[in-house]
């Protein structure tokens, strides 16, 4: 065993109680960064316009027979005449169209549904032929039955009519509207 004098055992002593009693450093705290905004995982979308009830109303010449289906600020008029393509006009004040441009004009009911092109015809107006033969007969069947007509693509609607059953006044119609096209 190695004996340490007293005076060492007590420097010792001393420089170990120093060293307990010594405040311990402290680490510096990192300086926080903002956390960036985590951007949207899809973009805003504007709500989607609010369909436009409309009435029907029908009217039987001899060279035509026209049914439209209005309300404040949109029409959509049948127009069948014989030896002539049917013919759809549609008016609707809450879209505003380029002349000349394609816009599609999608239609679902319970009668079923299509799709048909059509072009603007004014700021506020589009027009699409439907054809002349029992399709488009059908289409206008279909039209007589209540739904949506939609104006636009499936993701970017621009305005939308909610079209009601035309009941027995548009089946009335019908006749005359197919005997001017068969």
């Amino acid at each position: 065993m190695v004996r340490v004098p007293l005076a060492c055992r007590l420097a010792l002593s001393g420089l170990l109680l120093l060293q307990g009693c010594a405040s311990k450093p402290t680490q510096e705290a990192a300086p926080e960064l903002p956390v960036p905004p985590v951007p949207p995982s899809q973009p805003a979308r504007r709500p989607a316009s609010q369909p436009i009830r409309t009435a029907w109303s029908f009217r039987e010449g001899a060279d035509d027979c026209s049914a439209t289906a209005a309300a404040a600020g949109a029409s959509l008029e049948v127009a069948v005449r014989h030896d002539a393509p049917i013919r759809l006009a549609l008016t609707l004040q809450s879209i505003s169209l380029r002349a000349q441009a394609g816009v599609p004009l999608r239609f679902t009911g319970p009668a079923g549904s299509w799709r048909v092109a059509a072009r603007a015809t004014g700021a506020h107006m589009l027009a699409a032929t439907l054809g002349s033969d029992e399709t488009a007969l059908s289409h206008v069947l279909v039209l007589l039955g209540g739904g949506t007509l939609e104006v636009g693509e499936a993701g970017a609607v621009r305005g939308a009519l909610e079209i009601s059953p035309s009941n027995k006044d548009g089946q009335a119609w019908f006749d005359c509207a197919r005997n001017k096209v068969l």
